[in-house]
């Protein structure tokens, strides 16, 4: 300082002469990953493979370059499977889309270019055999061959006489005897009812005449009231008839007038109450005369409604109640409104012999007002 003051051009020139300043020493570069030591040009890190970025280049987010290759990558690859499907649509399923081939963006200072991708070309689909390809024509099955003549006459000629002539000579098989002709008006399954095979099943042909209609004379047919004894009712000691069931019944009219053929005239039986309508148990009483086979009953009643049952009978009388068991039921109707046919017996054969025929009021009309029940009409068929 001293010196400074006393030689001011010495003090001067003294800058010139110092010795110049040292320069800062290089900043070492290091991976950014692992830390190592990286030379001044060197690209990758020799320890971890990470790329080493020049300071100037840096950015504040690590790795965005690869980032953006990737996605720019991705939406070529998408924009070209949409181009596929649009070609698809547009030229038919036949026609395959075309390949897109993705490219890789421009490889930038630093940043490592990224190997390119190996696609391979589109394998051809084999056609499948739908069985529309041409079918062969089918063979013909080959033609029957002769037989081979072997000289075998069907006998064997062992040289022994046995005494039945030529043993080498089968005596042909007798024809087998024609069947008889059916006679005319015989079935094919055989003659029915008589047991043969197809036939012992078949029921019997029912052969129905034609209904012929029974003339009863009004004059000469007994035709009375059926009113029965009271059930359980003993007979007087004066023996007269016992109590009917009926006893205060009015049966009007003549019984014969439903043979008469009339509908004006008419027989029936007049009760006190509907109640005992409701159960008349009276009816008419016909003799025939003779024992008779009947097939059918026609009636028409005065009063609609009522249940109408047929009795039949055997014997030179007639039985007086319905418990006795000569009656035996020959139909019943229920609901006679009108003129009605009965049929009697059972399967329309028709019935046995009778003598004595029973119409029967079962029940009347239960209307709570009718007082009678009877026939104008009656009419047999054998």
């Amino acid at each position: 300082m001293e010196r400074l003051l006393h030689d001011p051009e010495a003090a001067e020139a003294a800058p010139e002469d110092a010795a110049p300043e040292t320069a800062p020493p290089p900043v070492a570069r290091a991976c950014a990953m692992c830390g190592a030591a990286l030379a001044e040009d060197q690209e990758w890190c020799l320890e971890c493979g990470a790329a080493a970025v020049p300071p100037e280049r840096r950015s504040g987010l690590p790795g965005w370059r690869t980032a953006a290759a990737v996605i720019a990558v991705t939406l070529v690859m998408a924009s070209g499977a949409v181009a596929a499907a649009y070609a698809a649509l547009r030229g038919g399923a036949d026609e395959p889309p075309p390949t897109q081939v993705a490219q890789a963006p421009a490889a930038q200072d630093g940043v490592p270019k990224p190997p390119p991708v190996d696609i391979p070309p589109e394998e051809a689909v084999p056609p499948v055999d739908d069985g529309s390809a041409d079918v062969p024509p089918p063979v013909a099955p080959p033609a029957a061959e002769p037989p081979i003549d072997d000289g075998f006459d069907g006998g064997f000629d062992d040289g022994f006489d046995d005494g039945f002539g030529d043993p080498g000579a089968f005596p042909a098989a007798p024809p087998a005897p024609a069947a008889p002709a059916p006679s005319p008006g015989a079935s094919a399954g055989g003659d029915r009812g008589s047991g043969a095979k197809g036939g012992e099943d078949r029921p019997k042909p029912i052969t129905r005449a034609p209904l012929v209609a029974v003339e009863l004379d009004p004059e000469a047919t007994p035709v009375v009231a059926f009113n029965p004894p009271q059930p359980g009712a003993a007979a007087p000691a004066d023996g007269s008839p016992p109590p009917r069931v009926h006893a205060d019944a009015d049966f009007s009219g003549d019984p014969a007038a439903v043979l008469d053929g009339d509908p004006a005239t008419s027989w029936s039986v007049a009760l006190p109450t509907p109640e005992l309508v409701a159960t008349p148990q009276a009816g008419l009483l016909i003799d025939l005369g003779t024992p008779t086979k009947l097939r059918r009953l026609t009636v028409t009643p005065t009063t609609p409604g009522t249940t109408i049952e047929v009795y039949g009978a055997k014997g030179d009388t007639a039985p007086e109640s319905l418990a006795d068991k000569r009656w035996k039921v020959l139909a019943t109707q229920l609901d006679v409104d009108g003129p009605t046919r009965i049929t009697l017996g059972e399967d329309g054969v028709g019935t046995g012999k009778v003598r004595w025929l029973l119409v029967y009021f079962a029940a009347g009309p239960d209307d709570g007002v009718s007082t009678s029940v009877g026939l104008s009409e009656l009419e047999l068929y054998r």
